[in-house]
């Protein structure tokens, strides 16, 4: 039986029809009038009547809900483009590698998926790769005009001088990410943490990002450090003459395998892009 709600009259689905056919028809008689719809070419797929025809609504992607927007069914949040995922828990979307990375992790030590190391605030300018060669000229403008990674040994530690805080901030200057995303902030990153199943590497490599430990870049040499054992991954949150950036590690005892901790913006580390 179907009730139809706007004024509670009935109709009977017909002895001839048919649900789950070859074609998907449906066939209503009475009052409920007739319908048909054909079903969705492939899993997850769905019809929806636009009030003059049914319209097809492609699959979704694991995490995402089906809400109605503008009195049409939506799959939320939305996501364009490739490379990204949705952690259903906190509903954001993310980029589902570090930016430079080749792949998604398949490993805590996944090489391949270790990607870039940024200096807080610097855009993608040619520094960030790993192999890039090294200079200890501060830099007095956002945009240096180089690609070297910029060494320095002297509080404060920071390839710009003097230092500016709303680089990386939102709608601010150097955003290395790509167009519609940007860098996220210490409280985005403290959120879906809470998701995670384990506050340590394990938990950060099961989690829907699959971070990766790919390590850091020294602030006073340009050396790696940590290669396979830590991640570092930057926040656009500013305090004092650093920059807050999550650490992931397997601490020692009475140490933390996760945490917060303020560092040296000329230092190089890891960028996992947020959508704006």
């Amino acid at each position: 039986t179907w009730d139809r709600a706007a004024n509670h009259t009935h109709g009977n689905i017909s002895d001839d029809g048919q649900i789950g056919a070859a074609i998907g028809r449906i066939i209503t008689t009475g009052l409920g009038g007739t319908l048909q719809a054909m079903a969705g070419n492939e899993a997850g797929e769905m019809l929806y009547w636009s009030g003059t025809q049914w319209i097809r609504l492609s699959p979704g992607i694991d995490g995402q809900s089906l809400v109605f927007k503008d009195g049409k069914p939506t799959w939320w949040p939305e996501v364009t483009g490739s490379n990204v995922v949705v952690n259903h828990a906190t509903g954001r979307v993310w980029m589902d590698r570090n930016l430079g990375a080749s792949r998604i992790a398949t490993s805590s030590t996944d090489a391949s998926s270790y990607g870039y190391l940024y200096q807080w605030g610097r855009d993608g300018d040619g520094h960030q790769l790993r192999s890039s060669g090294t200079t200890n000229k501060q830099s007095t403008d956002n945009t240096p005009g180089h690609d070297k990674f910029i060494t320095v040994s002297f509080i404060p530690t920071d390839w710009r001088n003097p230092q500016n805080n709303n680089l990386w901030q939102a709608n601010g200057t150097n955003n290395p990410c790509p167009s519609g995303y940007r860098v996220p902030t210490r409280a985005e990153w403290e959120f879906e943490r809470l998701s995670w199943k384990s506050d340590d590497p394990a938990g950060a490599f099961g989690s829907v990002l699959k971070l990766p430990m790919a390590g850091r870049r020294g602030s006073t040499t340009g050396s790696l450090f940590d290669v396979g054992t830590v991640g570092c991954y930057w926040t656009s949150t500013v305090e004092l003459f650093g920059s807050f950036y999550l650490n992931i590690e397997n601490a020692g005892i009475n140490e933390a395998d996760v945490e917060f901790q303020s560092g040296d913006r000329a230092s190089g580390r890891s960028v996992r892009c947020i959508k704006e």
